[in-house]
């Protein structure tokens, strides 16, 4: 979001054009996550479709870098009615953080002389 001194944003930031609020916000934040304010807690973005939520979260995304990890999600994949909610939220968790959870299964092919 590119703040300047004066704590404005740039016209053009992160390659978001306009919304000058939700831009000084998102640079609000992301000096609010890089001072360490907002460690242990979550961001959440609502609105009406189409209102530049993703591009937002991209934005602040790419300014913090790397190593902050950017998982998006869509509300469809949370109400779900095949899969449970925590279930969702838990993988989506997993990724963001890298978390791979492996399962090794050994099996065994041959017949059985004795018990």
């Amino acid at each position: 979001m590119y703040c300047q001194a004066s704590g404005n944003t740039f016209p053009l930031a992160a390659g978001f054009v306009g919304q000058a609020e939700a831009s000084e916000a998102a640079g609000l934040v992301v000096d609010m996550i890089r001072q360490k304010g907002m460690a242990d807690r979550a961001l959440l973005l609502a609105g009406p479709p189409g209102t530049g939520k993703t591009a937002l979260a991209l934005g602040i995304s790419q300014e913090l870098g790397s190593k902050v990890p950017f998982c998006p999600m869509v509300g469809s994949e949370v109400y779900s009615s095949e899969v449970k909610k925590t279930e969702v939220l838990m993988d989506n968790f997993g990724r963001a953080i890298g978390l791979r959870i492996k399962e090794n299964k050994e099996v065994y092919e041959g017949e059985a002389s004795w018990l």
